[in-house]
């Protein structure tokens, strides 16, 4: 077998690449990514053992929702050429949609890393409705395929931990036709970023006006759509939802974790932090949320609470993370430690205790062992009435990762291992495409609460592009902010699209290959500062300085 992987970023690395390499089923891996990054994946890649091929595009595309006509020829030739069915797709979720829409337009059977879309600006009303709408978009176009399969990677729903705690909880409703009546999610991730990075990181960004809920929080919403199936099984399906929301945003966090702060922490930290950005604090306002808290009410027809599922969800938790300067790998080893919380009650006939809770990093511990504090804790403690409903009043059950010679990673990575034999082999899950409505419901419902926070709708950022003409450094800036020709500010695009489309349709220029190099906060903005080539340096002679864009030269 074939497949195609659509980026190689920290979840790739380490899931997808060693899963290929695990299997003997898969022969050659068609590698889809951004010309700028070609160092990068080979040096991941060629750390494994398996026979690849790289297809690179203009990172000027990366946030495109359509594939471009000549890109579209160049993948398709490719999918033909080495007869190609599978594809992963594990780019930034801002690129999400683009390979969507090609997969399914080809009959790729497609297994999609969460969250399915990430909508720019998902906090504001536009945004979170972005979500949903796409969501269906994509469920309609799957249904009118010739794709065999789309699942998702929600490892939770292939975790043997979970699955054992939900037949537990399952039993009871089923036999006693009662519902679930709490259901308590708490995660803390220690991924403690630093200030500079809040702004700059592209991998699990805040910039684009989302945070916890689309990085780690998506897999603790996705557990109420999981436990949830108990009480429909049981029969005893709800009306309506209604939800309070609360976000925490990283400039709450940084009033207070200051410029002071990271200062008295030593030298680790000593001034290396950006000054101006604890001095203009509101124009991280408008980023995606670092924690959020939640309760939702599921309802019958007659307005009573079936189900009260309350939410805490943290990146401003408890972290290991002692150095000021970002390691490489920031998906793990990167101070990240896990306290994961799920208690589920049936009312007075049983609750259930789900629980893991680390104090090291991987780098700090080679076994896996399950005991509190340990790498790989995962403990479900539960408790019964088993005067009435049988069974033991007490319970401890201890979950094992199944480790192996030529694969030693934890409980979650097992799960997504699970997910993945489930998908080649066309096995039956329950981490499908349509099996994540409600959690998709959820998110957006969750996002539009927390739009009501600000009353404009303000674009996030200005940019400012530097691009080489002969021996000439031009600049591009933004004096105000960008809007469309009827005034509506353009607050849900990401940088890339947005330079590509001003200096395009406004000035008439076409670049390619832009990258990020810095950022200045003057006057109230923020304004990131990007590096590019200029596909045909002719047409910088053409100045149009409509929508208050203006070019400039230094020597």
């Amino acid at each position: 077998m074939n497949i195609v992987l659509f980026g190689v970023g920290p979840h790739a690395k380490r899931i997808y690449l060693k899963y290929i390499q695990k299997v003997d089923f898969i022969d050659k891996v068609l590698i889809v990514d951004l010309k700028h990054r070609r160092k990068a994946i080979e040096e991941v890649v060629n750390k494994f053992d398996f026979d690849y091929e790289l297809l690179l595009f203009d990172s000027v595309i990366r946030d495109d929702e359509v594939l471009s006509d000549v890109n579209r020829m160049l993948l398709l030739q490719k999918i033909s050429d080495y007869d190609i069915n599978h594809a992963i797709i594990s780019t930034e979720p801002k690129s999400h949609m683009m390979y969507i829409d090609f997969c399914l337009e080809v009959g790729l059977s497609i297994m999609c890393d969460k969250p399915i879309t990430a909508s720019i600006g998902s906090n504001t009303e536009f945004g979170s409705q972005k979500l949903l709408d796409d969501y269906y978009k994509i469920v309609k176009k799957y249904r009118q395929s010739n794709s065999k399969r789309f699942d998702v990677m929600a490892q939770r729903r292939g975790h043997e931990g979970f699955h054992k705690a939900f037949d537990i909880v399952n039993e009871v409703v089923c036999k006693y036709k009662v519902p679930i009546t709490k259901l308590r999610i708490m995660h803390g991730d220690g991924n403690w970023p630093m200030p500079n990075e809040v702004i700059l990181r592209d991998n699990h960004p805040y910039k684009y006006g989302y945070g916890k809920l689309l990085h780690s929080g998506y897999h603790f919403v996705d557990l109420i759509s999981i436990f949830l199936r108990a009480n429909k099984n049981a029969g005893l399906n709800f009306d309506s939802r209604e939800l309070k929301v609360s976000d925490y945003l990283t400039s709450d966090f940084m009033a207070y974790f200051n410029g002071d702060f990271y200062n008295r922490l030593g030298k680790e930290f000593k001034n290396k932090e950006r000054k101006e950005i604890f001095e203009s604090l509101d124009v991280l306002d408008k980023f995606g949320e670092l924690d959020v808290s939640a309760i939702v009410d599921y309802k019958d027809k007659n307005g009573r609470i079936l189900t009260q599922a309350v939410l805490d969800m943290s990146q401003s938790s408890y972290s290991r993370r002692a150095w000021f300067e970002e390691p490489k790998d920031t998906y793990k080893g990167n101070g990240r430690i896990r306290h994961e919380y799920v208690e589920i009650d049936v009312g007075p006939l049983l609750n259930v205790k789900i629980m893991s809770f680390q104090s090291k990093e991987i780098s700090e511990e080679k076994e896996m062992i399950n005991s509190i504090g340990s790498l790989d804790h995962f403990e479900i403690d539960v408790f019964r009435n088993d005067k009435l409903i049988g069974g033991k009043p007490f319970e401890r059950i201890l979950t094992e990762t199944r480790n192996k010679d030529d694969h030693y990673i934890g409980q979650n990575e097992q799960a997504r291992f699970d997910i993945l034999d489930r998908f080649f082999n066309n096995e039956p899950s329950d981490a499908t495409l349509e099996d994540q409505e409600e959690t998709i419901i959820l998110l957006s419902e969750f996002y539009k609460s927390m739009s009501k926070r600000f009353s404009t709708k303000n674009s996030l950022y200005d940019v400012e592009i530097h691009v080489k003409n002969g021996n000439k450094l031009l600049k591009v800036g933004k004096k105000h902010e960008a809007q469309y020709p009827n005034g509506e500010i353009l607050n849900y695009e990401s940088i890339e699209t947005a330079i590509k489309r001003i200096l395009k349709t406004d000035l008439n220029i076409e670049i390619s290959n832009p990258q990020k190099i810095d950022f200045k906060i003057g006057n109230g903005r923020l304004t990131y500062i990007y590096d590019a080539e200029v596909s045909c340096p002719k047409t910088l002679n053409i100045l149009n300085k409509k929508y208050d864009w203006a070019i400039w030269e230094e020597n």
